[in-house]
């Protein structure tokens, strides 16, 4: 537990804001970050001076920590640039976009899409009417979730939430979005499927969105 002593060493907030630290590394600081003002601060000062957001997605999931690969690779061939997923990982790991052993830092999905000549949006606190705007105009949309509250168990999720904070771990295309049901759903492309869909209610994909501060990329 935090006892309001502990503080994150210069070397491990750097290590952090470039995404080199390893799952367990990004617990301890968002544990930390959670409890102490000062480097709460020290955080947001350094990722404005370098434009970029201040949390990061491990992609720590079943597909290998290839989720942002894959769902880039998905969006890509919809947009008529078909590539083997061997060559967007040799791309990403040649550009420090990817890591095998810690997937893709936040900051840098849609790099793969960038790469390609596409027209990025990235953005924090999206909603219901950004999403559904987008989908009705044919965007691709990527947005990073907690993966663990789209298939998990929803009491230990929120216990998680409180206890070791709200960590974005994952991504998903969004593929379509049906308000009109009983229940309002969800249709994504997930690559931590066998085939790659997955069909939730939009309850549950918005509380696994609300961990990335509702975090999401788009491209025409």
């Amino acid at each position: 537990m935090f006892d309001g002593s502990e503080t994150l060493s210069d070397e491990l907030l750097a290590a952090y804001i470039d995404g080199n630290t390893t799952g367990e590394e990004n617990l301890a600081v968002l544990g930390v970050l959670r409890h102490s003002e000062s480097d709460r601060e020290a955080l947001e000062v350094v990722c404005n001076s370098l434009d970029i957001p201040a949390c990061f997605a491990a992609s720590s999931d079943s597909s290998g920590n290839l989720c942002v690969v894959r769902s880039e690779r998905y969006l890509l061939e919809k947009r008529g640039f078909p590539e083997t997923e061997e060559r967007l990982v040799e791309i990403a790991m040649a550009h420090h976009w990817y890591d095998r052993e810690k997937g893709t830092p936040l900051k840098f999905v849609g790099k793969l899409l960038e790469y390609f000549g596409l027209e990025v949006e990235r953005r924090f606190c999206g909603g219901m009417e950004d999403l559904l705007a987008k989908l009705k105009a044919g965007c691709g949309i990527i947005a990073c979730v907690d993966g663990g509250e789209l298939t998990g168990d929803i009491e230990q999720e929120k216990y998680e939430d409180r206890w070791i904070g709200e960590i974005p771990d994952h991504v998903v295309v969004i593929r379509g979005i049906d308000v009109e049901e009983k229940i309002p759903r969800v249709v994504l492309y997930d690559a931590a499927e066998d085939n790659h869909e997955r069909i939730c209610s939009l309850e549950r994909f918005i509380d696994s969105w609300k961990d990335s501060k509702y975090y999401m990329i788009s491209i025409k």
